[in-house]
Order: structure tokens, then C-alpha cells, then sequence
């Protein structure tokens, strides 16, 4: 959100111009895409054509534009919610927002379409209490697609990272 360049003035270029390709794949990542001025505008304008976007957000803000793009199945959806517990998310993220996300999370998978929720599985939230709560928001949202992913920066594989990851694939398979 700190660019020094007006994102939709940017992108407006690329399709006034032609150098997008109408077949396009755009990928949106950095903890909170939606907090870019201009994000939904710039959304809308990209929606054009066959155009498909995959978006990363932590859950922070809700968007009804990034909604409305993953009922339409234009926006491939994944949002982290990594942790079952308020106490597990404070804990991960430093701030307390974990009820903030779970309602965005909330809402999102109330949309429909393509929406994905996502669990990073690091050593500090791998524990069964936290995979237990996260399922049951999956169960409760009705959630068809789940993201689960360990984070790779790690020198060596931690047991607890991979029993919890085995233990939520495991889960999921009796949904």
C-alpha cells in the first residue's frame, strides 16, 4: 500500500495499451492486497475478459469486489487464517485480530465461489487444539477447499508441523 505509483492509473496503462493479455493470470499477495488505494477500482477495471486473478489476503479487510470476483470464479480466493485460537493468532501475528478475520473469513465463504481458507502451519500452531477449532470453522462455514501449507524457511522439517498437517489433511478427508 506504500507504492509510489497510483496502481490504477498503472493497470488502466496495460489495458489502454494492450500489453495485458485478455488470457491473463494475476496474482495478489503481500498480507493485505486490498489495502492498496484504489484496490477495488483496480479490480473491477482488471475483471475484463478471461482475465483471472488468485488473490492472498490475510483476512484483515473485506472487500465486497473480491467477493463478488470469487462468485463470479474470476478471483481465486485464499485467505490465512493460520491459527484455531485467538490466544494461537495473537500470538502468530502480534495483534490481536483474529475475531476481525474470522468474520471476513466468515463472510467470504458465505459468498461462495472460488474461496479457499488458509492455515500456515508453523511450530508455534501446530498443535491439535488449534487444527481442532480451525476444522470446526471449515465444518461451520461449509468450506469445500482448504489451503494447507508449512512454512519452508525452516532449517529442518518439524515433527509437530508435519503430525498436525497430516492430522487436518486426515480431518478433511472425512468431510
Amino acid at each position: 500500500g506504500r507504492s509510489s505509483y497510483d496502481l490504477y492509473e498503472t493497470c488502466n496503462e496495460f489495458v489502454r495499451n494492450g500489453w495485458l493479455s485478455p488470457n491473463a493470470n494475476i496474482v495478489w499477495t503481500g498480507g493485505e492486497p486490498t489495502a492498496f488505494k484504489r484496490f477495488d477500482e483496480t479490480l473491477s477495471l482488471l475483471m475484463q475478459g478471461n482475465i483471472r486473478h488468485r488473490i492472498f489476503t490475510n483476512g484483515y479487510r473485506y472487500s465486497e469486489t473480491v467477493a463478488r470476483g470469487a462468485e463470479e470464479w474470476r478471483v481465486q480466493l485464499i485467505c490465512s487464517l493460520d491459527a484455531g485460537t485467538a490466544e494461537t493468532y495473537e500470538k502468530m501475528k502480534g495483534r490481536n485480530y483474529f475475531e476481525r478475520v474470522k468474520e471476513t473469513c466468515s463472510k467470504y465463504a458465505e459468498s461462495a465461489g472460488d474461496f479457499r481458507l488458509k492455515y500456515l502451519c508453523v511450530k508455534d500452531n501446530a498443535r491439535k487444539t488449534d487444527a481442532d477449532c480451525f476444522m470446526n470453522l471449515v465444518q461451520q462455514w461449509g468450506i469445500k477447499n482448504i489451503f494447507l501449507d508449512a512454512d519452508l524457511t525452516e532449517p529442518e522439517a518439524n515433527q509437530n508441523v508435519i503430525d498436525t498437517l497430516g492430522y487436518m489433511y486426515a480431518r478433511a478427508g472425512q468431510n
